[in-house]
């Protein structure tokens, strides 16, 4: 912002990694009791109109915390590589960008942007004081200044302050795309998954709006991977019934045992779906109901 401040560091060390913690009150001071979405804005799909400069002080909070934090007993430094998740961290490219630029330092630093859900951009209206409160040249404001939607998707349509119910596109404005700014200056560009990596540079869905310059920028899948113990064979899951290619017949029995605990029918010749997540396009719900 306009002015200095003062952060505290949280840091353990779990599993072989360093894990540390930004702590400022601009961070939770909104939020009393569980924060759910309230971390990002009052309601859902409502932000915060300081968003841009607490998550702007994340990412340099994430630049100092790596250079000067002594972890295991020294810094890291500045020979580093970055992963900035999403738009909440879209500033950290930016910023190593600036230092190199201006021959301050991480001239070995590299950083890549990695995408969750592409629905969630950083869309902020357009500042005129951005570059001075964001401490980015105006060259870097510009490039992630566009013409698009403040929130992705459609509204219902008003007549004189009712809602109706047609649905009609939310309306272009000139907007503040952090996650648009990491694409453009990381030094590559990453995705949970090679599937999603194709359809986000193919569908205007998927994409929302940024599947043109994914596909002039290029975006490399990476296959998310999980928890060593989330193994059938592993005891501490209590898997009753373990099946693989050659087993397929215990597949029957499993399902059998699964509508018993459920209350279902027991019949293995009823379908039966099991999903794990939002029911969101996003998250391949559009895939389930069509296939039913």
């Amino acid at each position: 912002g306009d002015g200095m401040t003062t952060v505290r560091y949280f840091h353990a060390f779990k599993k072989g990694v360093d894990r540390v913690f930004v702590d400022h009150p601009l961070f939770l001071e909104k939020v009393w009791g569980l924060t759910k979405t309230k971390l990002y804005g009052p309601k859902w799909g409502s932000d915060y109109e300081d968003n841009q400069l607490r998550f702007s002080m994340f990412c340099k909070a994430a630049l100092l915390a790596t250079e000067q934090l002594s972890l295991g007993g020294y810094p890291y430094g500045q020979d580093v590589v970055f992963v900035a998740n999403d738009w909440h961290a879209a500033l950290v490219p930016m910023y190593l960008k600036q230092a190199k630029a201006a021959g301050s330092g991480w001239l070995n630093a590299k950083c890549a942007v990695l995408l969750h859900n592409l629905v969630f951009q950083g869309r902020f209206p357009l500042d005129p004081k951005a570059a001075q409160r964001l401490h980015v040249p105006q060259e870097m404001v510009d490039v992630m200044t566009i013409s698009q939607q403040l929130k992705v998707g459609r509204q219902k349509e008003q007549t004189k302050g009712l809602k109706g119910g047609e649905e009609i596109a939310n309306p272009s404005v000139q907007v503040l795309n952090m996650l648009m700014g990491a694409i453009k200056n990381a030094d590559t560009v990453l995705t949970v998954s090679p599937g999603y990596a194709r359809e986000v540079v193919s569908s205007s869905a998927k994409g929302a709006g940024m599947e043109t310059l994914l596909a002039q920028r290029g975006i490399i899948g990476i296959l998310n991977g999980v928890e060593d113990m989330v193994d059938p064979s592993n005891p501490e899951l209590g898997l009753p019934v373990e099946y693989d290619v050659s087993s397929l017949h215990l597949k029957a029995k499993g399902k059998r045992m699964m509508q018993c605990e459920l209350g279902f029918e027991q019949d293995e010749s009823i379908p039966l779906f099991i999903f794990m997540g939002r029911l969101d396009a996003q998250k391949g719900v559009d895939v389930m109901f069509e296939a039913i």
